[in-house]
């Protein structure tokens, strides 16, 4: 049996919160360096962050067998709190920046995918209703180094239940759109 990783982060301080953000590892990775992956990946974007949102990355990482998606234990590392930086006025809570997961693999004729909805962002990233180039590239930087991490050996991957199996993640690209997540709506 294969398990996965995975390492939760929860975004509080404003109205609708918290919201989570989960993102997953193969079972090779340390506990650890995935916990402080995931943080260095938000500290990319607390630029762009709402500077009443406070960022935690749990220290609980959770196993996950893939072929039953069951609940496998529990894992301690050392949780990383950060806050948003940004002082300007904040998007509608449900408008995020979306960092779409592409492995390259395919099951059906379809390509096993993730999705990172980006919470918290500020109107100035924002010009002429699309995410602005900063905004967008500073996304795509955040990813490309989690995805590069040299300490992963199995490295991030989209985790599928439909299909119980877990891919590395080939490229991630932040799309200039915003994106919607309604769960986050006020």
């Amino acid at each position: 049996m294969s398990i996965v990783k995975r390492v939760r982060t929860v975004f509080t301080g404003v109205a609708g919160t918290p919201w989570y953000s989960n993102m997953y590892f193969g079972g090779d990775v340390d506990d650890q360096a995935a916990v402080d992956g995931v943080a260095t990946f938000w500290n990319g974007l607390l630029n762009f962050i709402d500077n009443d949102v406070a960022v935690l990355t749990q220290g609980e990482v959770t196993v996950i067998t893939v072929e039953t998606g069951v609940v496998a234990g529990l894992n301690s590392a050392d949780p990383v709190s950060q806050n948003g930086q940004n002082a300007t006025d904040p998007l509608p809570r449900a408008t995020q920046l979306l960092l779409q997961l592409h492995t390259g693999e395919y099951v059906g004729g379809r390509e096993i995918r993730g999705k990172v909805f980006l919470p918290g962002f500020c109107e100035d990233n924002t010009t002429g209703g699309v995410f602005n180039g900063a905004a967008v590239a500073a996304a795509n930087a955040a990813a490309e180094g989690l995805r590069d991490n040299g300490v992963f050996n199995d490295g991030w991957v989209v985790y599928s239940r439909k299909n119980n199996r877990i891919d590395t993640v080939d490229t991630a690209t932040a799309s200039a759109k915003p994106a919607i997540l309604r769960s986050r709506r006020d």
